[in-house]
């Protein structure tokens, strides 16, 4: 079998237990499951699927995209004589997405700091917000239950429907006084603005809040991720080398996908035309005021994660520095600006015994960037098998809603709850992600109810409310008992 097609059944047999006399064929007729084999020899291209090709089909009461079809006409299951047949390509179009086939064509045609969310076919087809891989594999879970007579689980999760993985970027914790009190005499509050600075004369930044998140999620029996850059200083980036385009099979020379090629730290870079500013963090997690948040976050069975600073997706070497100024061992984490390279990121995480990832979601518009509400082994396409690591994909992110889709506050919550609901239906996992900053009642007013909006949903709805390190430790426990026998 062909090893993309086996990624993508291996992958469904170990989630939902299949067990090893179900026979699923695929490009056959003489099994009792059989599936259509429509890709050819797409994968062997280097192009991303032409929207114009998509079909429409509907399943549980939604129409969602399919990739590689067969007959228009044909739906997209028929189980009569004791056997199934799924009439369309299923396999290939869940490879497509889970894989991240258009990001590593799109990568490797440009030099960019991160995939953006309008060259996706999600948002052609307008359909990110479906987790269309649940839904193929959905199909693929009816057609094994009703041939076989099974009753296929999600086992990760217990007793409960699904979870919730929280995590929280800490870019800065030090400097949010300014940013809070230029907001306030902006307003012309004076009298909020003297509380700002009064507060801060007393030795505290009001975004030096994480004991307050840890007392908020402790009221939900929440638990969740905070993620730490261990670099200090400003980053200069050179504008003029993010998403240059070449031509289609030219092959882009090393120094053009190092680090130093977007960034230098040093502010004589400006002179080179590295002008735009960026900033890592405003402060160091060697300090013992900071060693001593890991230790409260830690004993409140939260988790310390890595938050990787700018350049440092293209860089092991800078990675692996960051990684010794821990003062323990990191399970995972995510890039700063949610910046990323699939054609070299996960080798770099896959180096340094990172355990999972999660900085794969659009920065741009909630949903699901790999079409997926579940952890999963991203794909190594150079040597055709899975990396022996996680991505826990990140759907929905405070800044997208603010800064890039200006969502209005009270629209916010109903769209998280509607991704959560897309999510549940497959007993899946939704990651959020809001910035200690977001919890500041000033310059983020509003903010800090939705996310307790999102706790009391979880709640409401019998939820895992976890950290990233439990959804790891819970997946990986999952997809390895097959090899457990």
């Amino acid at each position: 079998m062909d090893p993309r097609t086996a990624y993508i059944l291996d992958y469904f047999r170990r989630i939902y237990r299949v067990p090893a006399e179900v026979e699923i064929g695929y490009g056959t007729r003489d099994r009792r499951i059989n599936i259509h084999a429509g890709s050819g020899r797409f994968f062997d291209g280097d192009a991303p699927y032409p929207a114009e090709k998509v079909i429409w089909k509907s399943w549980r009461e939604r129409d969602i995209p399919v990739l590689f079809g067969g007959d228009p006409q044909q739906p997209l299951l028929t189980v009569e004589g004791g056997g199934a047949f799924i009439h369309h390509d299923l396999l290939a179009g869940a490879f497509y997405f889970l894989s991240g086939w258009q990001e590593y064509v799109f990568m490797r045609r440009h030099t960019a700091l991160r995939y953006p969310h309008r060259d996706s076919l999600q948002a052609r087809l307008d359909c990110a917000h479906l987790p269309v891989v649940n839904y193929y594999f959905d199909v693929l879970k009816q057609a094994v239950e009703q041939v076989y007579g099974l009753s296929l689980t999600l086992p990760a999760w217990g007793a409960q429907p699904g979870a919730l993985c929280l995590t929280h970027d800490i870019d800065k914790c030090r400097s949010g006084w300014r940013y809070d009190l230029f907001h306030r005499l902006k307003q012309g509050n004076l009298g909020a603005a003297g509380r700002i600075a009064v507060q801060k004369l007393g030795g505290r930044d009001s975004w030096f809040n994480i004991g307050e998140i840890l007392d908020l999620e402790a009221r939900y029996g929440a638990k969740s991720s905070f993620y730490f850059i261990a670099q200090q200083g400003n980053a200069y980036l050179h504008p003029g080398r993010e998403t240059v385009e070449r031509s289609v099979g030219e092959a882009l020379p090393e120094k053009q996908t190092a680090a130093d090629y977007f960034f230098r730290r040093s502010p004589g870079a400006i002179l080179q035309g590295y002008r735009e500013k960026l900033e890592n963090a405003d402060y160091d997690i060697r300090t013992p005021q900071m060693r001593e948040v890991f230790r409260e976050i830690r004993s409140r069975g939260s988790e310390v994660g890595i938050h990787g600073s700018f350049g440092s997706h293209l860089s092991a070497t800078q990675f692996m520095e960051e990684m010794t100024r821990f003062d323990e061992p990191v399970t995972g984490g995510r890039f700063h600006y949610l910046n990323f390279d699939i054609t070299s990121g996960f080798e770099l995480l896959a180096s340094q015994g990172i355990q999972y990832d999660s900085t794969l979601g659009f920065a741009e518009a909630p949903g699901f960037r790999n079409g997926i509400a579940f952890p999963f082994a991203p794909y190594h396409f150079k040597h055709n098998r899975p990396y022996p690591l996680l991505e826990i994909p990140l759907v929905a992110m405070d800044t997208t809603f603010r800064s890039y889709q200006h969502t209005p506050l009270p629209e916010i919550l109903p769209e998280v709850k509607s991704l959560l609901e897309e999510a549940l239906k497959f007993r899946g996992c939704l990651t959020i992600l809001w910035h200690n900053a977001y919890f500041s009642p000033h310059k983020f007013a509003g903010w800090r109810e939705i996310y307790e909006g999102i706790l009391q949903e979880g709640r409401r709805r019998n939820l895992l409310l976890i950290s990233g390190e439990e959804v790891c430790q819970r997946w990986l426990e999952l997809i390895r008992m097959k090899d457990k026998g």
